[in-house]
């Protein structure tokens, strides 16, 4: 009787455009026996950056917005371009902003902060602004064109 393959033909044949594509090598472990699949010859490592794609082989070009967001104001910005640009967010109800990521954003000119000078104790109120939207849907499509692991 013959034993079952332990990766099928599909699974190699995905594994190997996944490898081509990203220039990296993929790798499966199964039943204590590792398969690895490499995008180039690894038996002559001179050549490996001759074999790498060509977007692979230049650097990449920088990010859209300097310094990167820290992942509390990544947090924060989704939620807000969830709302919408202009559209008011009670600082409380956004659970990943505290006082410190609320001045880098502002800082960077991001969101904007108004209070209700009427009411006693009230909430600031966040929203996005156009700058925020247009650096965000930037850093998006960088990240669409340079895929990262």
């Amino acid at each position: 009787m013959t034993e079952k393959a332990l990766v099928k033909r599909v699974d190699l044949l995905r594994m190997a455009r996944v490898a081509k594509e990203l220039g990296v090598v993929v790798s499966l472990e199964q039943d204590g026996v590792t398969i690895r699949v490499s995008p180039f010859d690894v038996g002559n490592p001179e050549t490996i950056d001759a074999q790498l794609p060509a977007r692979l082989a230049s650097p990449l070009p920088p990010e859209p917005i300097k310094p990167p967001l820290n992942y509390l104001e990544t947090a924060v910005m989704e939620t807000l371009i969830g709302c919408g640009v202009g559209v008011g967010v009670a600082f409380s109800a956004i659970r990943s902003l505290g006082p410190q990521t609320k001045a880098k954003l502002v800082k960077r000119g991001y969101i904007t902060v108004t209070r209700n000078p009427d009411v006693k104790g009230s909430d600031d109120e966040i929203s996005l602004t156009a700058k925020g939207r247009a650096h965000w849907n930037a850093m998006e499509k960088y990240n669409k064109t340079y895929p990262r692991l």
